[in-house]
């Protein structure tokens, strides 16, 4: 009697980690094919054309995220002392271009509404941060 339940705790211990087995080799494997399916993803070009004190500008985004500041660490620098250190975020998600206030102290503008919650660009759209105005352009995605 007592083999038999040695084999019986024996081969549920292998059930056990054979589940857990399967259960690993599928999560990684979903893990995979997610990162695949983002690495495909493909960011239209976004340009920014923007005059603040040092002149006129234009700024080239390929990436999906994007700062517009005051401060060197942004993507989109801004030298005006009406705009925020940080004052917002594009980001490209859902297929889409996003623009996001980050609490600044002036607000951002989009075609002159104040932002009050994350917003959808498109072409020929008008972002307002302190006393500069951002003129929006979407290339077509290859």
């Amino acid at each position: 009697m007592s083999i038999f339940l040695l084999i019986i705790r024996l081969l549920m211990i292998a059930a056990l980690y054979a589940f857990i087995g399967w259960t690993v080799y599928t999560l990684w494997i979903e893990v995979y094919r997610r990162q695949e399916k983002h690495e495909n993803i493909s960011v239209p070009p976004l340009t920014v054309k923007y005059s603040d004190e040092q002149g006129e500008k234009i700024q080239f985004i390929t990436q999906p995220l994007a700062f517009i500041g005051r401060e060197p660490g942004c993507d989109i620098i801004i030298v005006d002392h009406s705009v925020s250190a940080r004052q917002a975020r594009l980001s490209y998600h859902q297929n889409q271009w996003w623009i996001e206030d980050l609490n600044s102290t002036n607000g951002t503008f989009l075609n002159r509404d104040l932002l009050t919650q994350p917003a959808v660009i498109i072409t020929d759209d008008l972002i307002s941060c302190g006393s500069a105005d951002l003129f929006i352009k979407i290339e077509k995605s290859e």
